[in-house]
């Protein structure tokens, strides 16, 4: 386990981690890093705050759409010929969840 996860942040909390991130122009965080949740992220998209931009090798571009920081993103992938093969933003449905199978 990383040393800097922590459980249970609050949305505002993941928000303020990835406005950080995109000021700085720093690599979006990666899943469990000081909490953070692609739950958290997905929420944040569909609340119009963020939108996430996920390239080849599961990079992700965070643009910030909010606040004092609306307009920013965070660092580009390394190759500049990849291209987004997904974006979650407000208007993208959530992902249907396979069925559980009980052992």
């Amino acid at each position: 386990m990383p040393r800097d996860y922590r459980k249970g942040i609050s949305q505002a909390e993941a928000f303020a981690m990835l406005e950080q991130a995109a000021a700085g122009g720093l690599r979006c965080p990666v899943s469990r890093t000081g909490g953070l949740t692609s739950q958290l992220t997905s929420g944040l998209a569909r609340a119009g705050k963020i939108r996430i931009d996920v390239y080849p090798h599961n990079w992700r571009v965070v643009t910030i759409l909010t606040g004092q920081h609306a307009g920013k993103t965070t660092a580009p992938p390394p190759n500049s010929k990849w291209r987004p093969y997904l974006t979650i933003q407000k208007e993208t449905p959530p992902r249907a969840q396979p069925p559980r199978i009980s052992p």
